[in-house]
């Protein structure tokens, strides 16, 4: 059998195989058979010297990675429907990670490359699907942490090119909201149970800037989940929310300056959206350790920083202590007693002085 016969009845039966050929020949008219029966390289023995092996190699390896994206991409869009398979997200290049799903589970025209950090892979039906679930989860050790879009065929109403574009428009934003921590290595949602990022109005984030900044998320936990959640359903950027911290911490540190020990800080970055809720709830203990005052009930104090919270918005009103104690649901006189035990190092403006 000649290597010409032998590329033919390969090709014929395993057509996914990607086939170089190696030969002392240099015959145009055989080369030129050789890549139309299918080869996608054609290396003449004499090229291959200590010089240049390795840029021999790197060029096969680059027309592999080419002819499999090609070959996927002309699949998936002749149709422009997708029916099932799995989305890959990372923070990192995928091409190595994907190596050991190409094997007889997954061909090379199952998988498409959204990106270096985006790829698809097609399954071809329900047990086949089941098959590349299971090696998904089971694979001993992922190098790096992945988030898995599941598509089920018919429960979901993207075309390729939306589902391109979302990716390519989002990932940054999905993986930091629905991966938990950098130890969490696979994290497998239905792609219909994807909160996709909305478009944020110039309002909502206006009204969540002013909720953090007033400090209420304070006062108790409740407020402050509230809050957290609020923020969450907005899909903001990493930068716009610290952006919104940094706001906060500033307007932390202007009030309750001569009560800390030191000015808070943020942390150098937020990986996932847990760090920031890890963040909030941190400094929320931090605060009260060094403001409330052991000689009071903890729903006192939280209604005191409450009291200075609404002197803070409200200062520029003709505003009285009676005012402040009845919003806070305390007495004029036990109201001012706890009032000045617990805010005395607090530097606000005519916070001693309000008019009965």
């Amino acid at each position: 059998m000649s290597g010409i016969d032998l590329i033919r009845q390969v090709k014929n039966q395993y057509y996914n195989i990607f086939i170089v050929v190696l030969s002392l020949h240099r015959d145009f008219e055989y080369i030129q058979e050789a890549m139309r029966l299918g080869a996608i390289d054609y290396i003449a023995k004499v090229e291959l010297d200590n010089k240049n092996m390795d840029q021999t190699l790197e060029r096969i390896q680059k027309r592999i990675k080419k002819e499999v994206r090609n070959t996927a991409l002309s699949i998936f869009q002749s149709s422009n429907e997708l029916e099932q398979g799995f989305l890959l997200l990372a923070e990192k290049s995928l091409e190595n990670t994907i190596v050991p799903f190409y094997d007889q589970r997954v061909r090379g025209q199952d998988i498409l490359y959204f990106s270096l950090e985006a790829l698809l892979i097609k399954t071809r039906n329900r047990q086949h699907h089941q098959e590349i679930k299971e090696s998904l989860f089971n694979l001993p050790k992922w190098p790096i942490s992945l988030l898995i879009l599941e598509l089920y065929e018919g429960t979901y109403h993207y075309t390729f090119d939306e589902l391109k574009n979302l990716v390519l428009q989002h990932k940054d934003s999905l993986l930091f909201y629905e991966l938990s921590n950098k130890h969490q290595k696979v994290k497998i949602i239905e792609l219909n149970d994807l909160k996709v990022p909305d478009i944020q109005s110039e309002k909502g984030i206006a009204k969540i800037k002013d909720r953090l900044v007033s400090l209420d998320w304070i006062i108790d936990n409740h407020t402050l989940q509230g809050i957290l959640s609020e923020l969450k359903v907005l899909r903001l950027s990493k930068s716009k929310i610290n952006e919104l911290l940094f706001l906060t911490v500033n307007k932390c540190n202007r009030v309750y300056s001569d009560v800390f020990p030191v000015d808070l800080e943020l942390p150098p970055i937020f990986e996932y959206w847990t760090d920031v809720e890890k963040w909030f709830n941190h400094t929320k203990e931090w605060i009260h350790f060094h403001v409330f005052s052991q000689s009071f009930t903890s729903e006192t104090n939280q209604s005191v920083l409450k009291a200075i919270s609404i002197i803070e918005h409200e200062l520029n009103k003709a505003l009285t202590a009676n005012d402040v104690a009845r919003k806070v649901n305390m007495s004029r006189s036990y109201f001012s007693v706890c009032f000045k035990a617990i805010s005395v190092d607090i530097p606000l403006t005519n916070i001693y002085e309000l008019p009965e």
